[in-house]
């Protein structure tokens, strides 16, 4: 199926919408590591973070998604969270690529950090938009062909599947290692990213993602390789890395 390449700017795009839509671009990554939500271990990301189950991803967010409390715990608040997508049908910007189909929608749940820093084409800081006019982002772990390409979506909190839920329990804000109790899947009671003292707690900060087969100039992107950097600190200064010179 081929696609007619549609660009709006984001307030008309917004205003086409709704005044209550909340739009986010999104990207696509798959670079087979760990998130920043721990939902891996140092061999790499578990196989589920390519595909949950049917129509169910993972992701990852902006920073005011994935820790939305301004918390900068490791582990964020917006962790295991689900979002449902519906895609606009409209791409980024003229050279972001085709778009995708309008209408579609799928499942993602967050499981990792999209950083400002090396990001800033898509990934705003809280309380700012990116260059194209947007205050959110997802980056979608898995190919172009899951939802278009690096189309402008609406996007809506909502329940994660139970099979998303049960298997979120494998990461590293687990309650049995982190000292946290798991609320319906996608919630959690005293906030993400709460540990023990003295506990250890992996760090793993995604790199900077490239857009999947973006036409025109690539992202800027820190002086640093894509993928994270994962090193193991004392719960007390625990706090999020950016990858090294």
């Amino acid at each position: 199926m081929r696609f007619t390449t549609r660009v709006l700017g984001a307030a008309a795009l917004t205003n086409t919408m709704g005044a209550l839509a909340a739009l986010a671009t999104t990207t696509h990554y798959s670079d087979g590591l760990q998130g920043a939500c721990g939902c891996g271990n140092n061999a790499g990301t578990f196989d589920w973070q390519y595909g949950i189950t049917s129509g169910v991803y993972t992701a990852a967010a902006s920073q005011s998604l994935f820790d939305g409390g301004g918390m900068e715990h490791w582990c964020g608040s917006g962790c295991g969270k689900c979002y449902r997508l519906t895609s606009t049908g409209v791409s980024s910007c003229e050279t972001c690529g085709d778009g995708g189909e309008g209408g579609k929608s799928i499942t993602v749940m967050v499981t990792n950090l999209c950083p400002f820093v090396g990001n800033e084409q898509w990934c705003p800081q809280p309380g700012q938009l990116n260059p194209h006019g947007y205050a959110n982002h997802f980056d979608i772990m898995g190919g172009a062909g899951v939802f278009g390409d690096n189309v402008v979506v609406e996007f809506e909190e909502t329940p994660c599947p139970g099979d998303a839920g049960m298997k979120w329990k494998t990461c590293e804000c687990h309650p049995d290692l982190k000292g946290k109790e798991l609320v319906d899947g996608d919630g959690h009671e005293g906030g993400a990213g709460v540990v023990g003292p003295g506990e250890a707690a992996v760090i793993s900060v995604k790199g900077a993602p490239m857009p999947a087969e973006a036409k025109g100039p690539a992202p800027v992107v820190a002086a640093a390789p894509d993928g994270f950097v994962t090193v193991a600190k004392p719960a007390e200064t625990a706090a999020l890395v950016q990858p090294a010179v």
